[in-house]
């Protein structure tokens, strides 16, 4: 597990990544998981509306995942629930993260900004960008259109 940083999560996914070695993807999400001391379950979560959740206390994170999900959206939404634990360990150091929302922050970590785009130049399809990155199409969309690129 790595020890918290002064940073704000924005700006720890770039270490984050170099450490899991993500210079191409998919990025490997359980891994960032491991180093953030975070624990991973698929679980049948009682609410059918929730697709995950996540806790914190002294010994770590536990993620836990909706087991009716893909693969690709259980990526997604452990993507999701990091950057949850991200901005707790900011908000205990004392930052408050005001540019990034869960969101940005999941779909960075997923999809890295300069990744996507190269791929893009490659490949101007989203469909064969979301199976690149191991993510749900739609999630790819989105953040293609983030990164003002028109999805085909």
């Amino acid at each position: 597990m790595i020890a918290d940083t002064a940073h704000g999560p924005v700006e720890e996914i770039p270490r984050l990544l170099e450490l899991v070695g993500a210079d191409v993807p998919p990025v490997n999400i359980g891994r960032i998981a491991e180093l953030l001391g975070a624990r991973i379950y698929a679980a049948e979560l009682d609410n059918p509306s929730l697709d995950g959740l996540s806790t914190i206390d002294p010994a770590g994170a536990t993620i836990y995942v909706s087991e009716r999900l893909s693969p690709e959206w259980k990526r997604f939404v452990v993507a999701k629930e990091l950057a949850h634990i991200l901005l707790e360990r900011s908000a205990k150091n004392g930052i408050r993260e005001t540019d990034g929302s869960i969101l940005e922050i999941a779909t960075e970590l997923l999809m890295p900004r300069e990744q996507v785009m190269t791929a893009w130049s490659g490949s101007h399809n989203a469909r064969k960008l979301a199976l690149l990155f191991f993510v749900p199409e739609q999630v790819m969309k989105t953040r293609l259109a983030a990164l003002d690129v028109s999805p085909a």
